[in-house]
């Protein structure tokens, strides 16, 4: 309503103006060629004037409509364009949104499979670390010398472990063979360094009544001399 007021105001102006200037210049038509206002002559070129009026007017008014036109048409597209771009400014939000929280996923997961493969690599390290011990183990358990005076028992070192400044020596003897042994005397003989006899014990351990694949465990204590085993069976 305010706005069709105000044509209303600017269309009734521009009559005004119109008038005033048809005025003036029938103001000066009197003045240069003594005509008065009241004359025939006079009063044709008022109306003249006025029809110019009227077709000036009726131009306004076309050109206010197309110009009215025109402002509604780019306001439209004004409009269009500005809800196009905010739906693309909100579709490439929502891609950002999606693209930040998928990367925060895969920075936490990265961080959680590195976590994982610190401690995989430590295990690792763990095992390798028992894996050398056994095998030093076992290269030491490989390297004592067993004597075996009957074919029938065969003697097998399952564990050396550390006891206070000693070490203790686990091993087994199997019977496999088809009689029953009533004995097996095992003897333990420890070295010097220089190869000499140092001690062996005696009346030496006996396992008795060791039957056709049955197994024995024995044991003993050692420090840093060497020594050998000998396994002796009285049927």
């Amino acid at each position: 309503m305010y706005e069709d007021s105000e044509w209303e105001e600017g269309r009734r102006r521009k009559r005004l103006l119109l008038l005033a200037l048809i005025i003036v210049v029938l103001i000066g038509l009197s003045t240069w060629g003594g005509v008065r206002i009241g004359s025939a002559t006079t009063s044709n070129e008022v109306t003249t004037l006025e029809h110019k009026v009227s077709t000036m007017e009726s131009e306004v008014e076309v050109m206010a409509t197309d110009y009215s036109a025109l402002q509604s048409q780019a306001e439209a597209e004004y409009a269009a364009l500005q809800s196009q771009a905010e739906a693309e400014y909100a579709a490439l939000e929502s891609s950002n949104s999606q693209l930040q929280a998928q990367y925060d996923t895969l920075s936490k997961t990265y961080t959680a499979h590195q976590e994982q493969l610190a401690i995989a690599e430590n295990h690792a390290t763990q095992l390798q670390e028992e894996l050398d011990n056994l095998q030093a183990k076992y290269v030491s358990l490989a390297n004592l010398k067993k004597f075996d005076a009957d074919d029938n028992l065969r003697v097998s070192f399952t564990a050396e472990e550390e006891f206070l400044s000693s070490r203790w020596i686990a091993g087994q003897i199997t019977n496999i063979g088809s009689k029953t042994v009533k004995k097996v005397y095992v003897f333990i003989f420890r070295y010097n360094q220089d190869g000499s006899l140092m001690t062996s014990e005696f009346p030496p351990p006996v396992i008795t009544n060791l039957g056709p694949n049955e197994t024995a465990h024995f044991s003993f204590l050692v420090s840093d001399e060497s020594f050998k085993v000998m396994v002796v069976g009285d049927y």
